[in-house]
């Protein structure tokens, strides 16, 4: 079980179908060494979707940064009369014990960028990240 999702059903804040299961099923062949995801804030909708999925192979995946932006909803736009767009999300992603992750994936290894870091070009994330294979 990879996670779910709950289409919303109606115009009431818990009008939401039955949570839909979605498994991922490994074929050979198939990567079996060390593998790093590096996340942040900036990583949201689809990039949530896989980090759910990713931290859930605990053999050889490691979450590594900021958790992460949320999101994954399946946002539905619609113009407005006045050239505005508006986006609502038309479902809830579920992790595989039920539990909300719309508001982000937290990452095993915790690293945060100073706003320092950043204005030297220095990516702590990703050096934090090599320096699990060092």
């Amino acid at each position: 079980m990879t996670f779910y999702t709950r289409p919303k059903s109606g115009p009431w804040h818990n009008d939401f179908l039955e949570a839909t299961p979605y498994y991922v099923e490994p074929r050979a062949p198939y990567y079996d060494k060390q593998v790093v995801l590096l996340t942040n804030r900036s990583s949201y909708s689809a990039t949530n979707y896989f980090a759910a999925a990713m931290k859930l192979i605990p053999k050889n995946v490691i979450l590594v940064g900021d958790i992460t932006g949320g999101g994954g909803g399946l946002p539905v736009h619609k113009d407005l009369p006045n050239g505005w767009v508006i986006s609502l999300s038309s479902t809830q992603l579920l992790s595989s014990d039920k539990a909300q992750v719309e508001e982000g994936i937290e990452p095993h290894i915790r690293v945060d960028m100073s706003e320092e870091d950043i204005a030297d070009d220095k990516d702590t994330i990703l050096e934090s990240a090599l320096a699990l294979f060092n």
